[in-house]
């Protein structure tokens, strides 16, 4: 049976602890035995997770709200549902997985050693999170660190460390398909992540076997949310710079199949966005808000007259700052339009913006899969390609 000591709050990440804590005690309960039906009292989880009674209170109000658990003042927390989505997880070979080692091979997002909230790094460390439960480890490769400036220094280290397995964000390197090619041929087995099912159509490394891969079905999800969710609206718009437009073309191409299915007005307001002083985090925060700004004044004109606009940002930066413009120009949201971000940004949630959750603890469970299926028959595996699907969700809040 897990115990709860196994599970880590990390202060250094910009995911608050509730968050943390209300996702450790998901995967808790998913893997102790159902004749436990009570979690541990509140003072006991302030005790193994050194956080306060606040944190835990909110990480236990937000199980209430989804319909886990049920407290009463006498007994505490009662579990209701063990399943809870893509986080139910299945029980692993211990004998297999104990005391092994794979990597993470990334490029972060940003010229800083830090770890930052980008989903590639919260999907790093989810695993390293699920593993540990296992006495398994990550190393952790970050690519833009200078030192790692070849692939074969990559792959000594790997092999010097007799590891095996990598987890692989293709999308971040300049030459994917040279990095997979060198990994296999030194007996490494790869494993992608794939951020929609056009990307792994066009993306055709990935159809060769001995690579393994999670896709997360973006497209079509988030289609069908808009459709399903927006139906009344009379004009969609989708802001964006030209930073950020060539990997968010696809978020646009949804919003226009949309419009087009419900025969209303589309428009797409593509902005510049200067290039930052610095590489500080303060640098980058601003220019993205300059432009966002930007965007959104631009769209100001086009709002005359629309009773249901719907505005669409390519990601949760951009919508931060559309809702500032509408708040400065008394423009109600979401009374006289909605607004939609993506990505789920932990800097971002107090703005109670809508946005899409790519739930990186399911996309790490998916790859814990893969890995053990790997195990248990290695040259079968590398002969082989096996994929995995995730699916986001839309969390509605106050701007829609």
């Amino acid at each position: 049976m897990p115990k709860l000591s196994n599970y880590k709050i990390d202060n250094s990440s910009s995911v608050p602890k509730y968050e943390q804590l209300k996702l450790a005690l998901m995967r808790y309960i998913a893997r102790i035995p159902e004749d436990v039906e009570y979690l541990p009292y509140e003072y006991e989880m302030e005790s193994q997770f050194g956080v306060s009674k606040r944190t835990v209170r909110r990480a236990l109000e937000e199980l209430r709200n989804a319909g886990v658990i049920e407290t009463s003042r006498k007994r505490g927390s009662k579990i209701l549902k063990r399943d809870s989505s893509a986080l139910v997880t299945k029980q692993l070979s211990n004998n297999l997985i104990e005391g092994t080692t794979i990597a993470a091979v990334i490029m972060s997002d940003q010229d800083s050693p830090e770890r930052s909230n980008s989903l590639t790094w919260q999907i790093t460390t989810e695993l390293e999170n699920n593993l540990a439960e296992y006495g398994a480890n990550v190393a952790v490769y970050n690519m833009r660190e200078q030192y790692w400036d070849n692939n074969q220094k990559l792959i000594n280290s790997l092999t010097g460390k007799n590891i095996e397995w990598v987890f692989v964000d293709p999308y971040s390197f300049d030459d994917p398909e040279k990095l997979l090619a060198d990994l296999m041929q030194a007996g490494i087995k790869p494993a992608l992540f794939v951020i929609d099912l056009q990307q792994q159509i066009n993306h055709s490394v990935i159809y060769q076997p001995g690579i393994d891969y999670v896709v997360l079905n973006n497209l079509s999800i988030i289609q069908s949310s808009f459709k399903g969710q927006f139906a009344d609206a009379d004009f969609i718009a989708y802001l964006t710079n030209e930073f950020d437009n060539n990997w968010s073309a696809p978020r646009a191409q949804i919003c226009k199949n949309v419009a087009e299915e419900l025969n209303i007005p589309f428009k797409q307001i593509i902005v510049p966005m200067e290039t930052p002083e610095s590489d500080s985090k303060i640098q980058y925060y601003k220019v993205r808000e300059d432009a966002s700004i930007n965007a959104a004044m631009q769209l100001l004109p086009e709002l005359k007259g629309k009773k249901h606009p719907l505005c669409i940002a390519a990601n949760d930066y951009i919508a931060a700052g559309a809702l500032k413009v509408f708040n400065e120009h008394g423009i109600f949201v979401p009374r006289d339009i909605k607004l939609i971000g993506y990505d789920n940004y932990a800097e971002f949630r107090s703005l109670n913006i809508s946005t899409f959750d790519f739930n990186s603890t399911a996309i790490a469970q998916a790859m814990v899969e893969l890995y053990e299926y790997y195990l248990h028959d290695k040259e079968k595996s590398r002969q082989s390609a096996t994929g995995k699907m995730v699916f986001p969700k839309f969390i509605r809040r106050m701007t829609s």
